[in-house]
């Protein structure tokens, strides 16, 4: 099969943080010891059993989104990853030449620093800010759980490190860039949506700390809400949070190399798919340099997978009760 790269950024509310991680702490207690290397738990050690019994303790807390991007290598060769990258730099320019002039320079500079990207780098550092745009765009349609305001002052962004060298080129594009590209992703409208983040009114939510805090003359703050907050110094060896991610990042990429229906790889997705709350004409988070998000009305080889998402969708929209986008 084709080649996949996967990210997955999991949202966790604080109010449940504690509760989940001592779930998973649970979970862990009842695996064998080959299921963990170096003493940390690797979803491909996992079982069939012991995936789905993962599935179920996420499901459990029906604020806890799982929110996947699947990258089609398979349509990346090297002259597309190369395109990919040279349009981000392109648009970082373009960007720089609509700003305010104190804003120009820095603008410029990542701009050459993504140019001298290799494509591969491009890529995987365009399928981590996708992965938290996408967590960003639902986490915030998320109820507040009572009146306080509070509710996002513990945020954070840890993002698992890739390479063992500090500073690393995507560690500093990243966090130079990352608000830039969400004000740039959330002006953008395709054939089925706009991709502007929704922010309840005080209609469906009169609470809601989001707006409070970050929504100002009807724009979101993006520099407030993530300046200061996106951590690179947290490996999954050592963090708990990280680690079910990448469970989740791992039974996502079994089942894209093997996206047959009916597979043992497919039937896990579907069951984690409960905890992501992508609606069906959102798709799978799939990007191909043609088609940035392949939606269910869209026939590919990943089409086991969509149906999958959408037959998950149905029970999660059932269950959780959330006023999420539809």
């Amino acid at each position: 099969m084709p080649p996949v790269s996967v990210a997955v950024t999991l949202v966790v509310p604080d109010d449940q943080r504690d509760r989940l991680l001592a779930s998973f702490q649970s979970f862990l207690t009842e695996l064998p010891l080959k299921a963990f290397k170096d003493g940390e738990p690797k979803g491909g050690r996992l079982t069939s059993q012991a995936k789905l019994r993962y599935c179920d303790m996420l499901a459990q807390y029906l604020r806890v989104l799982v929110c996947p991007v699947i990258v089609d290598l398979g349509h990346f060769p090297d002259r597309s990853a190369v395109a990919l990258r040279d349009g981000l730099a392109h648009d970082m320019r373009e960007l720089s030449n609509r700003s305010p002039k104190e804003d120009q320079q820095l603008l410029a500079t990542v701009s050459d620093k993504i140019a001298k990207l290799s494509p591969p780098q491009a890529v995987r550092l365009y399928a981590w800010a996708r992965s938290v745009f996408h967590s960003l765009y639902f986490a915030i349609r998320l109820p507040d759980i009572g009146d306080s305001l509070t509710e996002w002052d513990d945020r954070e962004f840890l993002i698992d490190p890739v390479q063992d060298k500090p500073g690393s080129d995507e560690e500093i594009i990243l966090g130079e860039m990352l608000s830039l590209w969400m004000a740039w992703w959330s002006g953008v409208t395709d054939a089925r949506r706009s991709w502007a983040f929704e922010v309840p009114d005080e209609t469906e939510c009169l609470h809601h700390s989001f707006r409070h805090r970050f929504f100002k003359d009807d724009r979101i703050d993006l520099d407030a809400l993530l300046s200061g907050r996106v951590r690179f110094d947290r490996a999954s060896k050592d963090e708990r949070l990280l680690q079910i991610a990448d469970i989740s990042a791992s039974i996502i990429y079994h089942a894209a190399r093997n996206p047959e229906p009916g597979s043992e790889g497919v039937v896990v997705y579907e069951s984690l798919a409960r905890s992501c709350p992508y609606e069906p004409d959102f798709g799978i988070g799939l990007i191909t340099p043609h088609q940035e998000l392949a939606g269910s009305g869209s026939p590919n080889r990943f089409s086991a997978l969509v149906a999958a998402m959408q037959r998950s969708y149905q029970t999660y929209r059932a269950m959780s009760g959330l006023r999420l986008p539809h």
